[in-house]
């Protein structure tokens, strides 16, 4: 059976594990989310900057 992924609503990473997220910590997450980035350079990315994204990793679009 295949992992469900998760996305944090504070941030919006994306994990598999735990019930937290590993990356701000918040506990608010979600399984439901739409579209997936994967920023590698933050400081140099255009689409980082407008999503407000300042670490690389790879995060939602869009959280329910």
């Amino acid at each position: 059976m295949a992992k469900k992924t998760k996305a944090c609503k504070k941030c919006r990473f994306i994990f598999e594990e735990g019930e937290k997220c590993p990356k701000c910590g918040s506990a608010s997450i979600t399984e439901n989310w739409k579209g997936k980035i994967e920023i590698i350079n933050a400081e140099n990315s255009e689409i980082a900057k407008e999503l407000k994204l300042n670490d690389k990793g790879i995060y939602t679009i869009k959280v329910d």
